[in-house]
């Protein structure tokens, strides 16, 4: 059977280093290096998180009686935080303040704990 197959991979280590280090195959590397896409943690690109946390609530909150909005003072506790957990930490945020809201029209700041 013929399959033609495409891997996306990620990781959050420096895989030519590892591979100097003995810690990774160089063969692996160079198959898997054919496309290299480098993205930013959430905290280096803060001008996102707006449009990430308004995704995520249309994703978790799209049916009557969920918030629909997220007001102002939660997106500034939002874009203050420097999100170590990256985007996995955001998307919890916002779907514990969905549940925190219980029937609000939208997010506030007492919502994002």
């Amino acid at each position: 059977v013929k399959v033609d197959v495409r891997v996306i991979a990620a990781t959050n280590r420096h895989l030519a280093s590892e591979v100097e280090a003995g810690r990774f195959r160089e063969d692996l590397l160079y198959r898997l290096n054919v496309f290299p896409l480098r993205l930013p943690a959430l905290r280096d690109r803060p001008g996102d998180i707006a449009a990430l946390a308004f995704g995520m609530l249309l994703r978790h909150a799209a049916a009557p009686g969920q918030p629909g909005w997220i007001a102002r003072d939660a997106l500034a506790l939002l874009e203050a935080h420097p999100w170590p957990g990256n985007v996995r930490e955001l998307e919890n945020v916002i779907r514990r303040a969905i549940l925190l809201a219980n029937g609000a029209s939208a997010i506030t700041a007492q919502h994002i704990v």
